[in-house]
C-alpha cells in the first residue's frame, strides 16, 4: 500500500509544526495538541461561528495533520518514513553546502584595510564585521587585488565561475554521503564600498564572504598535499572524486579552509580544466596530470573512480602555494604565504 502523503510536496514534520526528525514522543504530543483545536467536533462546540471558507481550510489542515501523524508513526509506513528521512537528510546537507553572507552590510576599519591580516598569491584579505542581516555581529572578510582596487564586477567573473563549479562538485560529494561530516564552501559576493567611505575605497569592488576559523591548507593546484590527518586525506579524495564525477573534464583542488565540529568550510578553490577556462590558476591538463602523479588513493577514495589514461608526466613541482600561469607556456609562480 502506498501512503498518500507526498514528502516532496508536504514535509510531515512541518505540517505538525515540529523540527525535522522529531521523536515519537514529540510527534504524539504535538498531534494531541492540534486535534484539540482542529477536530470538527471541537469546532462545533465553539461559540465562534466560522464561514464555509474557514471551515474548509480547517478541514484540510486537520486531514493533513492526520496524514502526517500516520506517516510518521504507523508501522505500515515505516520503510517509507525511513526512506523519507534519508532523503530529507540529504536535502538538508545540500542546502547547507553553500555558506553565504546572509547579510547586506559590513564594517571594515581603515586600520584593517591598510594592514590586511592575510594574503594569497594576488589578493589581500581584511577582517571586518557584519552590521546588518542574519549574520549581524559575526566576523567577515573582504578580498581585493594586490595590483589595486577595481570598480567593476567583471574583474571577479572567473572567481565566481570557479565557485559555481566547485559548489556543484561539493554538492555531489555531500549527496553521496561518503563521510558523515559536511563539506561546505563559502560563496563570496561582489560588494561595493559606499561612496561615504574613505576616498581611497569609495566605490571599490571586493569579494565579500564569512570569516573562517582554524584556517589551514590541504592541497594545492600543483599536486602538493598536506600530510595532516585525517581531513587532508578527505580533501585529496574530494579532488580525485571531482575528476571522476565530471568524467575527467575538471579537477577541484587548492583546497583550503577551516575545520569545525560539523565538518569543514572551504574557500578560494581552484578548478583545473582540460581547456584552461578558469583563469591563471587553472593549470589545465598538465595540472591534472601533475595531481595524479603525486596522488595516492587513500581509504576515502573508491577503486572505480576515474584516473587519466596512459603514462602521466609531472609538469609542475609540487608546492604548497598556488601556481599561476601567465601564458600558454609552463612558467609559473607560487605564493610562499598561501
Amino acid at each position: 500500500m502506498k501512503h498518500d502523503c507526498n514528502p516532496e510536496r508536504e514535509n510531515p514534520y512541518h505540517v505538525l509544526s515540529l523540527p525535522n526528525f522529531a521523536s515519537e514522543v514529540q510527534i504524539k504530543k504535538r498531534y494531541r495538541q492540534l486535534v484539540l483545536v482542529l477536530h470538527p467536533d471541537k469546532r462545533r462546540r465553539s461559540s465562534r461561528r466560522l464561514s464555509f471558507s474557514e471551515q474548509s481550510k480547517l478541514d484540510l489542515k486537520f486531514h493533513l495533520v492526520q496524514e502526517a501523524k500516520t506517516f510518521l508513526l504507523s508501522a505500515e509506513f515505516r520503510e517509507e518514513k525511513l526512506e523519507y528521512d534519508k532523503k530529507l537528510k540529504i536535502e538538508l546537507r545540500l542546502a547547507q553546502t553553500a555558506r553565504r553572507n546572509s547579510a547586506n552590510k559590513a564594517f571594515f576599519s581603515l586600520n584593517s584595510l591598510s594592514a590586511p591580516f592575510a594574503n594569497g598569491e594576488f589578493r589581500w584579505v581584511s577582517k571586518g564585521t557584519y552590521i546588518e542581516g542574519r549574520r549581524k555581529d559575526q566576523l567577515c572578510v573582504c578580498k581585493w587585488f594586490k595590483s589595486g582596487t577595481v570598480f567593476e564586477d567583471k574583474f571577479f567573473s572567473l572567481d565566481m565561475k570557479a565557485i559555481d563549479k566547485a559548489l556543484e562538485i561539493i554538492k555531489s560529494w555531500n549527496r553521496q554521503g561518503f563521510i558523515e561530516k559536511l563539506v561546505q564552501i563559502n560563496i563570496p559576493e561582489v560588494w561595493t564600498f559606499e561612496t561615504s567611505a574613505n576616498a581611497t575605497w569609495a566605490g571599490a569592488k571586493v569579494l565579500q564572504e564569512p570569516f573562517i576559523e582554524n584556517y589551514q591548507k590541504f592541497n594545492s593546484n600543483t599536486g602538493w598535499a598536506s600530510d595532516k590527518a585525517p581531513w587532508a586525506r578527505v580533501m585529496q579524495a574530494l579532488s580525485h572524486y571531482s575528476y571522476h564525477v565530471t568524467n575527467g573534464r575538471y579537477l577541484l583542488c587548492d583546497l583550503q579552509g577551516g575545520i569545525s565540529d560539523d565538518g569543514i568550510i572551504l574557500t578560494d578553490p581552484v578548478i583545473l580544466s582540460q581547456s584552461r577556462q578558469y583563469g591563471v590558476t587553472d593549470l589545465g591538463k598538465n595540472g591534472i596530470n601533475s595531481f595524479f602523479c603525486n596522488h595516492k588513493c587513500n581509504e576515502f577514495c573508491h577503486a572505480n573512480w576515474k584516473k587519466p589514461n596512459g603514462l602521466l608526466t609531472r609538469h609542475f613541482q609540487p608546492k604548497r602555494g598556488t601556481a599561476m600561469i601567465y601564458s600558454r607556456g609552463s612558467s609559473f609562480v607560487t605564493s610562499p604565504t598561501n
